[in-house]
This record gives structure tokens, sequence and C-alpha cells, in this order.
């Protein structure tokens, strides 16, 4: 009984301190009560670390292969984000539900897109360029950044940087 309310104040202040996610936090305990059940027998600890070592190899001959997964998972989340803006929400909603998300470590590269994209659609294109910008400084390697830097340049008549950002598009 005791560990368990160990466990969820535990939850609480990573949650509260660390601005965690509650919900991953309350998967990281679900699962971690699993696997200490799962482990009581002796076989099924021998089938988790099994699981466990397919599981690094297949990363490791991912990664050796030059798979890059982070691009093909921010491309796939792109996609629902591009059909997520063209519902309508109050800008009050959208901009507090970025920002505060923006200010957590579960910050994404994704977050500072679909904020720049808003930012252009409804505030000013400075703003945007901006959001841009930092989202460029956290992940230089999301194209869509570059991208859309090199149309609002080429919009405000400055080609070079335009087409310095248009090469750089190519080059991630």
């Amino acid at each position: 009984m005791y560990i368990s309310a160990i466990s969820i104040v535990y939850i609480a202040c990573m949650v509260v301190l660390f601005r965690i996610s509650l919900v991953l936090s309350l998967l990281a305990f679900i699962i971690g009560v699993f696997i200490q059940l799962a482990l009581m027998k002796k076989r099924n600890l021998y089938i988790i670390l099994a699981s466990a070592l397919g599981i690094s190899i297949l990363g490791l001959g991912l990664n050796l292969a030059g798979v890059n997964t982070k691009n093909a998972i921010n491309n796939y989340r792109l996609g629902r984000i591009e059909k997520r803006l063209q519902n309508t929400y109050s800008d009050e909603q959208i901009f507090f539900s970025l920002e505060k998300e923006l200010d957590s470590k579960n910050r994404s590269a994704l977050t500072y897109y679909e904020l720049a994209m808003i930012k252009m659609s409804q505030s000013s294109v400075q703003d945007a360029k901006k959001v841009f910008n930092e989202g460029k400084d956290f992940d230089n390697t999301f194209a869509p950044f570059y991208y859309n830097l090199s149309l609002i340049e080429r919009q405000g008549g400055n080609y070079n940087s335009a087409k310095e950002y248009a090469q750089k598009k190519l080059t991630n």
C-alpha cells in the first residue's frame, strides 16, 4: 500500500516540478507495474530480456543503416498538424496551448512549426518569422522551417536570404 502512495507522490512531483506530461507519467507507471508483475516468474524475465535485446538490435540496425526516424516521425506528425490547422479554434486557445507546450520539456519542432503557421495566418509575418527562427535553432534538421523562412524572405524582397534558406532546406 505504501509503495503505491510513494509512486503517486513521485508522479505528482515529476509533473509539478519538471512539467512532464501527466499522461506520460501514468503510462510509465502502469508499464512499470506490469513489468514488475511479469518479472515475478523466471520465464517472463527471459522473454522481457529477449524483447529488450531485440529492440536494441533493431534500433542499432536502423542507426547503422542511416534511417532517420526523427524526420520520419516529424513528417508523419506534420500531416496531422496541417489537418488540425484547418480547424477553427479561438486565437487564445491556440496560442495558450502552444506557448505552454513551448515552455515545457515536451516541446518539439512541430510545436514551433504549428505556432509559426498560426501566427503567419492570424497575426503578423514578423512574429511568424521569429518563431520559425526559434524553431530552426531548436531543430536545424526540420526542412519546413527553412522553406517558410525562404518564402517570408522572398516576399520581403530579400532574395539572397531566400536563396540561402532554400539551399539549407535542400540539404536537410
